[in-house]
């Protein structure tokens, strides 16, 4: 062996060891940091050299700072984050939707129709006390509050899903653009076989954020860089990144779009889909639900109510609903009615009393699918000498029917086979459509007399009122097939169906992320009784090479010596 030779060799262990103490060290440091992959120097055999006595080793060389990483093991993690973070928005909104159902307790939609209908049941049994009628009437008007409440705060969960989504789209934005960044950098730093490990590092945390919230696919080009798509349009092209933005919809509603060309974004997985299906899909499907109730009750307990008397007659009465054209039949949508399709042929009655309670005049008005509001006008007469005496009829400024009695007379409004009252708003109990705007009738609020609880208008009958109490056993809903109470069960049971499957789906998602993040751990984590034990053994090396150094040194002292000595 050269004398020359040794002492490279020597240096060159030296060096090794040096740099695989100092790659350990890094390690230890970066023990808990996010993302952080292992790293390790690979060592090779240095070119051996030809000598008289055959081939001879020259050491060792320093091949490269490798990262332990498996890529399939990344694309595996960010494919099931995605759908992890579309369960989770769908978890979070309907856990919010069964906070405000909150059933089982007093203040809930079951338990506010129990008592209501329970009080028209006890207004039955009395129907000329004051204390039953205004019983009802605050039980019916916390029904209604009910329902509203119920409306608003569902439907505001729509509005939150919109904050929500504006708040993915901008940490889309975000995450691309500093992957864009370290994308600029890695392909600055790896020219030549180097490898920008801790930058990699550091991108693979962006990207699996960024699978947290949409779907996307990457493919890494020749200097490092990644182009991400996202539904086909490219996100991150090497070290530049496209803005997302959104614009609103018809509805007042968020729609993520590119801003290069305000086309929308497709998605397929991520928070930022599960936002937009909570609040277009799951969320309008409860809301839908409690607006049918809301709706089959105002109309069928202004079916019944129409039909009966109240303890008092009328001097004036405005319609609930307002007709948008005069010409147009009562029955058509152009009439501008909410529940013109209800009307069918038939009739209903007038009763025209004198300030004694007498009868002086009973008319029948009938109607057909083509009468018009001005056929009705007609027929009742715009003043109090043509049509029906003592009673006019006119619309007010908004298109609502208005009755008006001549002074020192009073009218009842009921027994009506042709839904054209309950259609109109006349001799109602509720005004409204639907959960958003149903309230207590402002005349009834005013006079709870007005309440029709008689079927005949005799004193003590109580017939209509029982008649409206028996509506919660009618088939009404799911085409005639279910009860209000059963389709409210039904509602609360897909409530808890679509929760249990999301909590679930989550369940099992982080399962299998965890899994895998385990699995990129035994590979990539740092183990420090592991690197403590690599810090001993390249310490050892380390001076096992200084001390082969010395030895080399030694020797080619006394070879020199002897050599200038000769």
């Amino acid at each position: 062996m050269s004398g020359f030779g040794g002492l490279t060799i020597a240096a060159r262990a030296l060096r090794a060891s040096q740099l695989a103490l100092e790659v350990t060290g890094h390690n230890i440091a970066n023990a808990n940091t996010e993302g952080y992959s292992r790293q390790r120097v690979e060592l090779v055999e240095s070119k051996p050299d030809l000598s008289p006595w055959g081939v001879k080793g020259t050491g060792v060389d320093i091949s490269r700072i490798s990262r332990l990483r498996e890529e399939y093991l990344d694309i595996q993690l960010r494919n099931e984050t995605k759908l992890l973070g579309q369960w989770e928005e769908s978890e979070k909104f309907l856990s919010r939707l069964e906070l405000y159902f909150n059933e089982p307790s007093d203040e809930s939609l079951n338990n506010m129709l129990s008592e209501f209908w329970a009080r028209w049941e006890d207004l039955s049994l009395t129907p000329e006390e004051q204390t039953s009628r205004s019983n009802l009437l605050q039980q019916a008007k916390m029904l209604a509050t009910s329902m509203n409440m119920l409306y608003n705060n569902i439907n505001g969960l729509r509005f939150d899903a919109d904050e929500a989504i504006k708040s993915y789209i901008q940490e889309v934005n975000s995450l691309a653009q500093n992957i864009a960044s370290l994308n600029d950098q890695i392909r600055f730093y790896e020219v030549g076989d180097n490898v920008a490990n801790d930058l990699r590092d550091q991108r693979d945390v962006l990207l699996k954020k960024l699978a947290e919230l949409v779907d996307f696919s990457s493919e890494e080009q020749p200097d490092g860089t990644l182009i991400i798509s996202v539904g086909g349009v490219n996100l991150v092209d090497k070290i530049n990144a496209e803005e997302v933005s959104y614009r609103y919809n018809s509805e007042g509603h968020v729609v993520p779009i590119w801003e290069m060309n305000n086309a929308p974004l497709t998605l397929r997985g991520g928070k930022l889909k599960g936002a937009i299906d909570a609040r277009d899909t799951l969320i309008p499907g409860y809301i839908t639900r409690i607006n049918n109730i809301a709706s089959t009750i105002i109309k069928e307990v202004n079916r019944q109510h129409s039909q009966g008397w109240g303890t008092e007659g009328f001097s004036s009465l405005t319609s609930s609903y307002t007709i948008s054209d005069n010409t147009a039949a009562l029955a058509s949508s152009d009439s501008g009615l909410d529940f013109y399709d209800e009307i069918q042929d038939g009739s209903f009655v007038i009763t025209l009393k004198d300030s004694t309670g007498n009868t002086v005049s009973t008319d029948t008005i009938s109607i057909t699918t083509s009468t018009s509001l001005d056929d009705l006008l007609s027929t009742i007469g715009s003043d109090y000498s043509s049509g029906i005496a003592h009673l006019m009829a006119s619309t007010d400024s908004d298109g609502h029917l208005v009755l008006t009695a001549e002074d020192g007379y009073r009218f009842f409004i009921n027994q009506d086979t042709s839904n054209a009252l309950m259609a109109l708003g006349l001799n109602t109990f509720y005004s409204g459509s639907n959960a958003s705007d149903i309230a207590v009738n402002s005349y009834i609020d005013d006079n709870v007399k007005y309440i029709a609880a008689s079927g005949s208008g005799e004193i003590g009958d109580g017939a209509n009122a029982l008649a409206i109490a028996g509506i919660k056993d009618q088939t009404l809903m799911e085409d005639s097939s279910a009860t209000i109470y059963d389709y409210y069960a039904t509602t609360l049971g897909m409530l808890g169906v679509d929760k249990l499957e999301a909590e679930n789906m989550k369940e099992g998602q982080e399962i299998l992320v965890t899994h895998i993040e385990n699995s990129i751990e035994e590979i990539s984590g740092v183990s420090l009784d592991e690197e403590a034990m690599n810090m001993l053994r390249f310490q050892h090396s380390f001076e096992a090479a200084a001390r082969f150094m010395q030895v080399v040194s030694d020797m080619l002292d006394t070879l020199i010596n002897v050599v200038g000595g000769m």
